[in-house]
């Protein structure tokens, strides 16, 4: 009986060392990115993006690219070419100025982070929801917009979006 109850209590206190390990690893990741990130998605350090999201912001730019190379060939090459504008790891267009984690929570090989973010703009701080997913170390794979844009939905849906409407009209 004393081996059972050693071997439950090295269990547990494996679960819990491996849980802490993983919060520190993830918070790691929310700040560098917050901390460095801009409002330029294609800035945006890849090393800290899912191999989905690095995906569709390959695809973004490669659209803005090619819109912009026909419209500078075009019969009005003084017109804006399709692009994304503002900040799309957070709900507000300007971005965030300052952030805080409130909560993670891990689930096998994915992890939700509700952050509190603020603008030096705008008076009252918002939250936001970023998920990562362990893809040899925790990548951030998305971000869902809860209080300012919840129409858009989330960073990836804004992307597909922006993509599919551009390979519908073209």
């Amino acid at each position: 009986m004393k081996t059972i109850n050693q071997f439950i209590f090295l269990i547990v206190m494996l679960c819990l060392f491996g849980c802490k390990q993983d919060k520190t690893a993830i918070e790691k990741v929310v700040n560098s990115f917050y901390n460095h990130q801009i409002t330029d998605y294609k800035m945006a350090d890849k090393n800290l993006l899912s191999s989905e999201l690095i995906e569709l912001i390959k695809q973004a730019e490669k659209i803005e690219l090619s819109s912009k190379e026909r419209i500078k060939h075009s019969e009005f090459p003084t017109d804006k070419p399709v692009m994304i504008e503002g900040d799309i790891f957070t709900s507000v267009y300007e971005g965030q100025t300052g952030f805080e984690i409130l909560e993670i929570k891990i689930k096998d090989n994915k992890a939700t982070v509700l952050i509190e973010l603020k603008n030096n703009l705008k008076k009252i701080p918002w939250q936001d929801e970023m998920q990562l997913i362990d893809q040899n170390g925790w990548k951030i794979d998305n971000v869902i917009f809860k209080n300012i844009h919840p129409d858009i939905g989330s960073t990836q849906a804004l992307l597909k979006g922006f993509i599919d409407g551009y390979n519908n009209t073209n």
